[in-house]
């Protein structure tokens, strides 16, 4: 059955409802989980459909079904229930996976259809106000699974009627839909550069545009004067960067941004080749509207004796969408 892709709290659709807590460290990345049904009961083994959405670090994923399982015997017992599971996204994966899950499965009778009438030898249940609200089954675990994997956990194994519920987890890195009319997310970046010896100074205070999954980038080009060299010979030092930003997902609220600042510092003399040190730097944020994040780099020369020790750029960036 065709994959569900919907964010409305309903039956069968997984859904997401932020936590009211900062972003874990390290934030983590989206993830896409999707969750196909499997029941076995009367009708034998198939599948209620997939549902899918894109899950945050610190977000709760919440799927509801709604599933009647009918019991072999010969009255055909109905059974009315419902599920929900819980998923809760670790911003820390293992090395290889896409994603490491907790899950909790509550199962309930469904107050609808009143109470099922239990097949010949059944242990007697509760009263039926007690059961709509008292679960019939908590089970909890923990997956991690690389893109492509699937793992299959029981969630239910019913007394009355002998059928089972089950669910099948696969993940994979989250995209943007290609054929939606693409988002706009506004970003405002600043690098600044500080050396020993030198005065502060701001490369670039610039605000860029970009559509999710696209990237918006900016070059800096500068040049700063240096001591003369031990044979006398006027050198200088060139500065050349390269910032790349990338809005990739919006998931509960959050936007997940990848910032790459690349590039190289060259020192030149009159006399001789440059001396070439390259740095290339990225960071994945996933950030609210208006939230600013900053890292440094630190940029030392390829060689000794170039008149500078260390370069330190700080890169500013305030994602608005």
């Amino acid at each position: 059955m065709r994959a569900q892709r919907s964010l409305l709290l309903a039956a069968g659709l997984l859904t997401l409802a932020a936590a009211p807590v900062p972003p874990p460290e390290p934030e983590g990345a989206v993830v896409r989980v999707r969750i196909e049904t499997i029941v076995v009961d009367r009708g034998g083994t198939r599948s209620l459909g997939a549902d899918e959405a894109d899950l945050v670090p610190g977000a709760v994923g919440v799927l509801h079904k709604e599933i009647t399982l009918v019991g072999r015997d010969e009255r055909r017992t109905r059974e009315p229930i419902v599920i929900d599971v819980r998923l809760l996204p670790d911003a820390a994966v293992p090395e290889g996976k896409t994603c490491a899950l907790g899950a909790q499965m509550v199962t309930r009778r469904a107050a609808a259809g009143g109470t099922p009438k239990p097949a010949a030898g059944a242990p007697k249940k509760k009263s039926a106000a007690a059961s709509t609200s008292d679960p019939l089954d908590t089970r909890e675990t923990s997956l991690a699974l690389g893109d492509g994997d699937t793992r299959m956990i029981e969630a239910y194994a019913s007394a009355m009627t002998g059928g089972r519920v089950a669910f099948r987890f696969q993940c994979a890195p989250a995209r943007p839909e290609h054929d939606a009319i693409p988002d706009f997310v506004t970003l405002d970046l600043q690098v600044e550069k500080g050396a020993e010896g030198e005065a502060a100074e701001m490369l670039r205070n610039q605000r860029l545009v970009a559509a999710l999954g696209r990237e918006a980038s900016t070059i800096i080009s500068a040049n700063a004067t240096l001591p003369d060299g031990a044979d006398g010979a006027k050198r200088y030092r060139r500065e050349r960067l390269e910032a790349i930003l990338t809005p990739l997902m919006v998931a509960a609220g959050r936007l997940q941004l990848a910032v790459q600042v690349r590039g190289d510092f060259s020192t030149i003399a009159s006399e001789g080749p440059p001396s070439i040190a390259t740095f290339d730097r990225t960071e994945n944020y996933l950030v609210q509207a208006g939230e600013r994040r900053t890292f440094e780099i630190e940029v030392t020369p390829a060689g000794k004796d170039e008149g500078w020790t260390k370069v330190t750029l700080r890169v500013d960036v305030v994602a608005r969408f």
